[in-house]
């Protein structure tokens, strides 16, 4: 049960260095090279290019997590990584291990995997000389996240399910500090200026990378979660605060505010379901919204963009979403300057 519940958190909640990779309902999307999707749907997989089928017809296991570095398009399964040739349609074993592995992250020319057992490693390995480079320590159960050349990983305490916030070097894989106790949420970390923001329910703290040393923290009580974001030079955040109201359900409402030194300055309430999916420049923020996608002007409250379906990738000024209406399912090209939309890829089923 924990190790499904961490690979939900890590494939919605996490936003991995290098090329990134996102889930919905089946549908894995990696970027790669210039401009280049890899698709994959469940069972194959198919290379998007300039808006048009490369090559498909590439199966790979249903459990398959796809990630990319550089131009190398790779996949883990089980107990080993393997690299995908895309010409030819082979796929070649880089990687083996004695014990199941999740996905972190990608660092460089390496791929940051934990093992799924409890308590289990975070393992480097240097895909392109097939070697690991080094071993953690073992750890409890994990939330990680990937942010310049650090790991932080939120370990789950056995005695009170609290979290530790631990950082370990990506490079050497020491541990540098450790940190508690937390109950963390989604979106909940942020590094910046050597300084990490951390939300905590009511709190949001703020740490010297380096040390691990507390600076200072923001706290209200009305809150029941965070979201961080960088835009441009500055830090942002939008509060959550949930209710349950009998006639109503479950409603909420979402306070965005900037970062200025040991203030947050109030900026606009947003009335939308919002997940933030990154930070753009001069105060906007790249969001998705149920089944839309779009820019929200942080300091006004105003959708800029709306397009159709989730976020999936991006490209320098261009993102990729996905989308389904009726049965078919829908890749789309949306331009971040201009707001043009346009679908690239569909298909009827998720094969």
């Amino acid at each position: 049960m924990r190790a499904s519940l961490l690979l939900i958190l890590l494939c919605t909640a996490v936003r991995i260095l290098g090329y990134p990779v996102n889930f919905t309902e089946g549908i894995q999307i990696a970027a790669f090279g210039e401009n280049q999707l890899v698709l994959f749907t469940g069972s194959r997989v198919d290379i998007i290019s300039s808006g048009a089928i490369k090559t498909n017809a590439l199966a790979l296991p249903s459990n398959a997590e796809l990630f990319a570095i550089d131009t190398n398009v790779f996949y883990l399964s089980g107990r080993a990584i393997y690299q995908i040739d895309l010409t030819s349609k082979k796929t070649t074993q880089v990687v083996s291990h004695s014990e199941p592995l999740l996905l972190v992250g990608t660092h460089e020319s390496s791929s940051i995997v934990r093992e799924v057992r409890e308590p289990g490693k975070i393992i480097s390995f240097d895909l392109q000389n097939r070697t690991p480079i080094w071993r953690s320590e073992e750890f409890e159960e994990t939330r990680n996240i990937i942010a310049e050349n650090t790991l932080y990983a939120f370990e789950r305490r056995q005695k009170d399910d609290a979290f530790d916030l631990i950082a370990l070097d990506l490079k050497t894989g020491k541990k540098l500090w450790r940190v508690g106790n937390f109950t963390p949420n989604s979106g909940g970390l942020l590094e910046s200026e050597k300084q990490l923001f951390v939300a905590d329910k009511e709190r949001l703290h703020v740490f010297d990378a380096e040390s691990g040393r507390r600076l200072h923290s923001f706290a209200d009580r009305k809150a029941t979660g965070w979201l961080l974001l960088k835009s441009g030079t500055e830090e942002f955040c939008v509060m959550f605060q949930y209710r349950a109201d009998p006639l109503l359900g479950r409603s909420s409402k979402h306070t965005a505010f900037r970062v200025d030194g040991r203030e947050l300055a109030k900026l606009s309430e947003l009335d939308v379901s919002l997940i933030t999916v990154d930070g753009l420049s001069n105060g906007k923020a790249l969001c998705r919204t149920g089944n839309t996608t779009r820019i929200v002007d942080l300091y006004t409250g105003k959708s800029l963009y709306k397009w159709p379906g989730t976020f999936k990738a991006r490209f320098s000024d261009t993102i990729y979403t996905f989308s389904e209406n009726q049965n078919r399912y829908s890749i789309h090209s949306c331009n971040l300057k201009s707001g043009e939309a346009k679908a690239i890829y569909e298909f009827a089923t998720v094969r």
